[in-house]
This record gives C-alpha cells, sequence and structure tokens, in this order.
C-alpha cells in the first residue's frame, strides 16, 4: 500500500502528426500526447478553450514567450518562505494546459497510483504521486514518443531529462520534466500581480478552482473550472503540483531561470488542493514533501524547455 501522507508546511527559515497516428487508442485508455500550440504572448487573450471531452484525450501545451515578473509574495501578504518578493526572468517554455490524468499516467506507466478514497477516473488528475514517480513518468513519456516516432525520417529523439538512480536533472534534456518553480509561478500568474491569477478577491476563487470550500473531499476532472488567462487549467487548486525545485529561502537577488538543484529535504509543491484553504492556493504560495513521499493530494503536469531543446 503506498503511503498517504499530507503535504506539509515547510519549516520557516505533441506535433499534429503524432496525434493523428495515435488517435484515442493508445493502451487501451485514449491517451494522445499532448501537441505543441502556438506561442501566447504575455499580455494576449488565449484561444477559446477545448471541450473538456476533447481535452482529457488530447492535452495540449502552450508555449509561454517567457519574461520577467515579481516572484513570491509583497511583505503585506502570505508566508514567512514566500519572501522577499523579487525579480525573476524565465525563458520560453511549453506547458500542459491541464494537470496530467490518472487516465494518462495509466496509459504510460501500466498502473494508476491513485487514492480512490479521494476520487478515480481516468479524466480526474492523478493524486498519489511522489516526485520521483513524476519524474519517472516523464522519462517515459519521453520515451515511448520516441518509440512511435521511430520512424519519422526528420524525427530526433527525445532526451530524457531525469537520471533514475541520481535523480539529477540534465538541463540539456530535450524531452518532458518538471516545471521549476519559477517556471510554474510565471504561469500560473499569467501575468497577473495579486495573491491569484485573477487578483485578489478570495470570493472569485470559486469560479477558478476546486478547494475545501467546494470540492467535497475529492479530485475532480481537469478543466471543469475556468482556466487562467493564458489558457492554463487547475493552477489553484484541486491536487498540488510539484515542480522541479529542492526547498530553499528566497533570497532578493533578480535571476534569470533559477532553479535550486541542491539536495535537501523537501521538493516544492505548488498551487494548492481540493482538500485545501483558499490561502494556500495563492500564486504564491509554497509547500514541500520529500522526494518519495506521496500524499493524497500531490500531483503534476508536464513541461518542455527552455534549457536547449533540439530537434523537437
Amino acid at each position: 500500500m503506498a503511503s498517504t501522507s499530507t503535504p506539509v508546511r515547510i519549516p520557516r527559515g505533441i506535433p499534429l502528426a503524432l496525434a493523428r497516428a495515435l488517435g484515442v487508442g493508445l493502451l487501451g485508455v485514449g491517451l494522445v500526447l499532448p501537441m505543441l500550440e502556438r506561442v501566447l504572448r504575455p499580455d494576449e487573450e488565449p484561444a477559446p478553450p477545448v471541450p473538456a471531452e476533447v481535452l482529457t484525450l488530447r492535452p495540449e501545451l502552450i508555449t509561454l514567450e517567457g519574461g520577467t515578473f515579481q516572484m513570491g509574495s509583497p511583505d503585506d501578504e502570505g508566508e514567512d518562505d514566500e519572501h522577499p518578493q523579487h525579480e525573476v526572468t524565465v525563458s520560453p517554455f511549453a506547458i500542459c494546459r491541464t494537470e496530467v490524468t490518472q487516465g494518462q499516467y495509466e496509459a504510460v506507466m501500466g498502473e494508476n497510483p491513485s487514492n480512490c478514497d479521494y476520487g478515480c477516473g481516468r479524466t480526474l488528475p492523478v493524486q498519489n504521486v511522489s516526485w520521483e514517480d513524476a519524474a519517472r513518468f516523464l522519462n517515459r513519456l519521453s520515451a515511448r514518443e520516441n518509440e512511435l516516432r521511430a520512424d519519422e525520417a526528420e524525427w530526433t529523439a527525445l532526451r530524457k531529462c531525469y537520471n533514475e538512480e541520481t535523480w539529477a536533472w540534465d538541463e540539456g534534456c530535450t524531452g518532458y520534466r518538471l516545471p521549476t518553480e519559477a517556471e510554474w509561478e510565471y504561469a500560473a500568474r499569467a501575468g497577473s500581480t495579486g495573491a491569484y491569477s485573477f487578483g485578489d478577491e478570495e470570493a472569485k476563487l470559486g469560479r477558478y478552482a476546486w478547494y475545501d470550500a467546494n470540492a467535497g473531499g475529492e479530485v475532480h476532472e481537469v478543466g471543469t473550472k475556468q482556466p487562467n488567462r493564458w489558457g492554463l487549467w487547475d493552477m489553484h487548486g484541486n491536487v498540488w503540483e510539484w515542480v522541479y525545485d529542492w526547498y530553499a529561502p528566497y533570497t532578493a537577488e533578480a535571476s534569470r531561470d533559477p532553479a535550486y538543484k541542491n539536495t535537501g529535504l523537501y521538493h516544492i509543491l505548488r498551487g494548492g488542493s481540493f482538500y485545501g484553504a483558499a490561502s494556500g492556493l495563492r500564486s504564491a504560495s509554497r509547500d514541500g514533501l520529500r522526494p518519495s513521499g506521496r500524499g493524497r493530494n500531490s500531483g503534476f503536469r508536464c513541461v518542455r524547455g527552455p534549457r536547449p531543446q533540439h530537434g523537437s
């Protein structure tokens, strides 16, 4: 039996051709690997939402142009580990519009680790996964795409991002990976500066998120609330999302494409969950769990880039 420990507050201090080739029958659960959309500028409205039934079968990657933002919380908001607010620049990267679903995870890994006490189903976000589970899935997803596209003359195989013995990140990888903490917050904010992607009004949160006030103690189908203005669903709530970084306190210095790679006790989780209070769903809120720990509300979404994605 997998552990169902809950994340704890850290102590202070794919191309269209592939989608068509796969159809909806991969491994019997209807998975089609992500497709790459056009680049969205930070000030640009996203395309109309994809219907939920299509989204379930064809999760998409949106390529964000990158830019500079204030990471963390201002002095009058948030927890100690969200300070100081500091300037961060991120390079372009592609991020999945939804959290990885249980159907997708099972299609790639051959099992569904989710705790059904909190909801099981193909269109629900996978939960009860560790950071190591997520990294292993992303490696396998890259390998699976290589297998499916091996006969394409112009195809250059995706290089896996994680060494599964040491869990070191190959930053020159061309495959799927977890977002860095900075990439995640940049995507979640979607150009906003308030507590949430839609501003500071907590009363609006139910339009965008599944959390303790409306989720009934269970996860819900991805993409059923409103997306943020860049077209990303469930960046607030549903499941906490693993990011690459080990936990470290913030510093005031400006940085570009930061990623805390030194080994520590916790990997970071972002976004809050179906089981959490509104304060934990803020764009800057941080939580953490040991890399082998599995929480009833821990899931993830995938990205690619910006470290060079040659041959993709």
